[in-house]
C-alpha cells in the first residue's frame, strides 16, 4: 500500500489545481488519479490482482478497467486512429478513466487525441 501512497502524492503535486480534460489539460492529473484510485478500490488495492488482470487483457480488448495508458494507445491504433494515438502518450488516459468517467465520451477522446474538429462531425 505504501507504493500507492507515494505514487499518489508525487502525481498530485505535479498537477495544477483545476486541470481537467474538458479544460484542455491533456495530463488531466486529478481526473486520471481519481479514477485510478477508484479502480484500485474495486480491486481491494490488490496490486497482484491488478497486474494479473492487465496481463490477461494484454492482447485482447477486454477488462478495459485495468488498461494502462499504453494499452489505450494500442487500442486507439487498432481502431484506425494511428495518426492520433501518439497524442495519448503520457496523457493520463487509462482504462479506469474510460470505463468509469461518465463524462468521458467520444468528444473527450477526440479532444485528447487532438483530432481536428472537421474530422469528428
Amino acid at each position: 500500500m505504501l507504493w500507492l501512497v507515494v505514487d499518489v502524492e508525487q502525481r498530485w503535486q505535479e498537477c495544477g489545481p483545476t486541470e481537467t480534460l474538458a479544460q484542455g489539460g491533456l495530463c488531466a492529473c486529478r481526473t486520471s488519479l481519481q479514477y485510478g484510485i477508484m479502480c484500485l478500490k474495486r480491486l481491494n488495492y490488490d496490486r497482484k490482482e491488478l497486474e494479473k488482470r492487465r496481463e490477461e487483457s494484454q492482447h485482447e480488448i477486454k477488462d478495459v478497467l485495468v488498461w494502462t495508458n499504453d494499452q489505450v494507445v494500442h487500442w486507439v491504433q487498432s481502431i484506425g486512429l494511428r495518426d492520433y494515438a501518439g497524442n495519448l502518450q503520457e496523457s493520463g488516459v487509462h482504462g479506469a478513466l474510460l470505463a468509469l468517467d461518465e463524462n468521458f465520451d467520444h468528444n473527450t477522446l477526440a479532444l485528447v487525441l487532438q483530432i481536428p474538429t472537421q474530422n469528428t462531425q
